[in-house]
């Protein structure tokens, strides 16, 4: 069986499509703008959330997803109150 989601160029599209949106993004933004299907794309951003390429939050609905560099403001207050130096 092929695992797609292990290819470092499809890896490398969705990293530069996340530093691109600037925002958290869905799981289906991804699939819809990589052309690849929901489940390969949720594969391919928790694989890159566990190799620390990625950040990820689960919402009540699903995840979302942003480059580190562009981590939500709301998320970035409320670390500092944690005193979380991430």
């Amino acid at each position: 069986m092929l695992k797609i989601f292990n290819s470092p160029e499809l890896k490398q599209t969705t990293l530069g499509l996340l530093k691109a949106a600037k925002v958290p993004v869905s799981i289906g933004y991804v699939a819809d703008e990589l052309h690849i299907a929901w489940g390969t794309a949720r594969a391919l951003l928790l694989e890159l959330t566990l190799e620390g390429k990625v950040e990820g939050l689960k919402t009540l609905k699903s995840w979302i997803f942003w480059a580190p560099e562009y981590l939500p403001s709301e998320l970035r207050m409320a670390r500092r109150a944690r005193g979380d130096a991430r």
